[in-house]
């Protein structure tokens, strides 16, 4: 009967866009996966590298070294960079606290202006 060939050509297309939709879904939490582990070790890699290299470098490098593809890389450099963020400002407000203090240093006597005169006389 054509009828039940018509229907059953639709339950086959419907069957079909349910799986490649549901195959879709999976890849997508997949990648998201291997995203957020790639996250993880590029934190861990600036965590090991601080104090040696910026954390820009470090996670510059990480994504460098598995040469990862260009969206992936800038949503692992995003997260990453908005994980450590926090570090990274209060090392960067630590640092500015124990810079010099730049109006003592110019009142103070330039090089040599505190030195006795010595200049030499020529016949």
């Amino acid at each position: 009967r054509l009828d039940l060939l018509i229907r059953m050509i639709r339950h086959k297309r419907d069957y079909l866009e349910t799986t490649l939709q549901l195959a879709r879904m999976v890849g997508s939490r997949a990648a998201e996966a291997v995203t957020a582990t790639h996250v993880s070790h590029a934190i861990e890699f600036a965590r090991l590298l601080d104090g040696w290299v910026p954390v820009e470098r470090a996670l510059n490098h990480y994504v460098f070294v598995f040469a990862l593809p260009h969206a992936a890389a800038l949503a692992v450099l995003q997260r990453a960079q908005a994980a450590l963020v926090g570090k990274q400002l209060a090392n960067a407000y630590r640092d500015a606290a124990t810079l010099p203090d730049w109006e003592a240093e110019a009142s103070a006597p330039l090089m040599g202006e505190d030195l006795p005169d010595q200049r030499v006389s020529l016949p």
